[in-house]
């Protein structure tokens, strides 16, 4: 876990900087969506390679756990969702799973 929220604590600036400078620059929203591109096909390739799920379900699913990682991201600070760090990590952890098995 510890781990995990390092490297949320570590993608969160780049994250937000991005989609704010995005609103600005409408070619930083094309590398934003290159960037959340990528790593949605890292996750479909990792489905594909663990034999997971249906081939037409993959990429999707990775859509969906790299939108609940962004939406994270991008608003842990500026939110009070009424629960601590470790408590929110598990809770992403715990959809992930659910989401990608």
């Amino acid at each position: 876990m510890k781990g995990a929220a390092a490297l949320l604590a570590a993608i969160r600036p780049s994250i937000r900087a991005g989609r704010d400078a995005a609103v600005v620059d409408p070619e930083l929203t094309d590398l934003v969506e290159r960037w959340m591109g990528e790593a949605i096909s890292d996750i479909e390739d990792g489905l594909t390679t663990a034999g997971r799920l249906e081939p037409h379900q993959r990429h999707f699913r990775g859509v969906l756990a790299m939108a609940q990682l962004d939406f994270v991201a991008q608003n842990w600070d500026r939110a009070d969702w009424k629960l601590t760090r470790d408590q929110m990590l598990d809770e992403l952890s715990a959809s992930w799973v659910q989401l990608l098995t």
